[in-house]
């Protein structure tokens, strides 16, 4: 059985941690124990939103801060849902839940329509190559399930003029209710499409063939002097006996793979694991190893579209910052803000070479060292990277190679 990992996105006070208590609720997923404390006060009504805002200062302001993880399965497949922020503040969340996802919810209250944070939502969304996205226009019954009303937000959200690189569907819901979230609604005959359930049930997980890359992470020896090389697979997979290049240059074999104690034939993506090579090579973390017939070439500058995080900085040419890319750390130089993406209206606009707090751009950046790194739609594991700012170690960016 398979495992689907999905996010919520939306403005704030949309509706995402009482859908996802919704989805649990109705598959039987929330523990007996756990039902009492969902009770309103003074009330035999649950509070689904409370089973996902667990810390307590979400509890105490009634909103979403950190990111919640769930999981819960169905006859088809097992979930992994990331319950993400929607105050403007907490965009960084939502990025961070993004990387690790294959599909999204995005909510729209029907009674506001389309916000700065939907456009937000769905551009990071589209920049992190999420391609299942459901645009949930939730709260129906506060509209009288109106269809009208549906159609004006379906409207509102396909008149954006930005190309996103997902493919998406609109289904009205109620989540207090729980209409199309699982079971179809008697009170929207007019909608025949999927429920929120089917289409996460529906989406094919489609796994591309990518190039095996595997940063390192340690190099340790054993009392014989021998060298292993541990890290995590970040694409494609490799076995014992295949040849594989250091990069730039260097080819060894492969002569042993292991997971913790255990010995395996094949090391996959997402696996950490300990390489024993047939040469002993003078690796260093950060390394990167890939296929021996595959080439990729160095460069002395990457651009990237990033979104900015930090409120107390700005980013403009001629700062510095650190890159991380996994294990690989080098400091770079922007030497070009190209373009920032106006979330207002979703334009691009070249004249401003400034990005500030939340602000999401395409920069280009001079590296002190060769970097091996490619493009995100390509090799997601090996085209994301974050800024580091120098003097405070603070993560000040998220982003992705083009």
């Amino acid at each position: 059985m398979d495992i689907l990992r999905f996010l919520t996105a939306g403005s704030v006070d949309d509706g995402k941690s009482t859908l996802i208590g919704r989805l649990l609720y109705d598959h039987g997923s929330i523990y007996l124990d756990q039902l009492g404390s969902l009770l309103r006060d003074g009330s035999s009504q649950y509070d689904l939103s409370k089973l996902t805002d667990g810390l307590k200062a979400e509890r105490e302001q009634g909103i979403t801060i950190d990111v919640a993880y769930r999981y819960f399965s169905s006859s088809k497949r097992k979930y992994i849902i990331a319950d993400a922020p929607g105050h403007f503040e907490f965009t960084r969340n939502l990025v961070t839940a993004a990387s690790n996802s294959d599909a999204a919810i995005i909510l729209i209250d029907a009674l506001n329509g389309v916000t700065e944070q939907t456009k937000r939502h769905a551009m990071l969304l589209s920049m992190m190559g999420i391609r299942h996205v459901a645009i949930a226009i939730n709260k129906m019954d506060r509209t009288g399930f109106d269809k009208s009303v549906f159609d004006k937000v379906v409207k509102q959200f396909s008149d954006l003029d930005f190309q996103f690189s997902f493919e998406h569907q609109f289904i009205p819901v109620s989540a207090l209710q729980g209409d199309n979230v699982v079971e179809s609604s008697v009170n929207m005959p007019w909608y025949t499409g999927e429920t929120l359930m089917s289409f996460l049930e529906d989406i094919r997980l489609v796994e591309h063939k990518s190039p095996f890359r595997l940063r390192i992470q340690h190099v340790t020896k054993d009392e014989a002097g021998i060298k292993f090389y541990s890290g995590i697979v970040l694409s494609g997979k490799i076995s014992e006996r295949e040849k594989i290049r250091i990069v730039p240059g260097d080819i060894s074999e492969i002569t042993s793979i292991k997971s913790g104690d255990k010995r395996m034939d094949v090391a996959e993506k997402h696996r950490s694991v300990t390489l024993q090579l047939s040469t002993d090579v003078e690796l260093k973390r950060g390394d990167l190893m890939v296929c021996e017939e595959d080439k990729i070439d160095p460069s002395h500058s990457v651009t990237m579209m990033l979104t900015w995080f930090s409120e107390s900085d700005v980013l403009m040419p001629g700062k510095r910052y650190i890159l991380q890319s996994n294990s690989f750390v080098t400091h770079v130089l922007v030497k070009d803000v190209e373009h920032r993406i106006s979330v207002m209206d979703l334009k691009v606009d070249t004249s401003s070479k400034e990005l500030h707090f939340n602000d999401i751009g395409r920069v280009m950046f001079k590296t002190a060292v060769p970097v091996y790194l490619d493009p995100f739609q390509k090799v997601a594991g090996n085209g994301r990277a974050i800024l580091i700012d120098e003097h405070s170690n603070l993560t000040v960016a998220a982003c992705i190679v083009l």
